[in-house]
């Protein structure tokens, strides 16, 4: 087979940097199922579920143990930190450094200045994360669809 395991495994890699997005998603439908079963694929999907479930310090754990592949690309952990601050900032109003720490496997200066960077404030062990309304005011702007634009599709599923 022509197949070569570690430019999918950077591929799968880049694309996990690239969540939330569905990239990771896709590019796994384009791998032949022989590939799945290889050691770097399977740890590459397990790393992809702990995001996707938040279980970010079994990430991180998991991580841990699978250094020399994950330093094949640049910028892979800054960009999971980056999900992951994503995810908090939708999530949390307030959060305890120590649990924010925890999530983004950081401590001390380096917390600092993520926290910093967010343009958050800490005091007290606490971090304050502004509303995020961007959300909320995408949310609530429904889309303008009428009964003039429903009225073919009902039609056409009623046949």
């Amino acid at each position: 087979s022509t197949t070569q395991v570690p430019i999918i495994a950077k591929i799968l890699m880049k694309a996990l940097m690239a969540l939330p997005e569905t990239d990771y998603m896709l590019c796994t439908y384009l791998i032949p199922v022989s590939i799945h079963s290889d050691a770097s694929i399977s740890t590459l999907k397990s790393l992809a579920d702990q995001l996707e479930s938040c279980s970010f310090q079994k990430f991180w754990s998991e991580a841990a143990t699978c250094g020399p592949l994950l330093s094949t690309v640049p910028g892979f952990e800054a960009a999971i930190r980056k999900f992951i601050l994503d995810v908090v900032s939708m999530t949390f109003q307030v959060i305890t450094v120590e649990e924010l720490g925890s999530v983004l496997n950081l401590s001390g200066k380096a917390l600092d200045e993520a926290i910093a960077a967010r343009g958050w404030s800490a005091s007290g062990g606490e971090v304050r994360l502004p509303k995020d309304t961007s959300q909320a005011s995408q949310a609530a702007k429904p889309d303008d669809v009428g009964f003039e634009h429903l009225a073919p599709i009902v039609v056409a599923t009623g046949r």
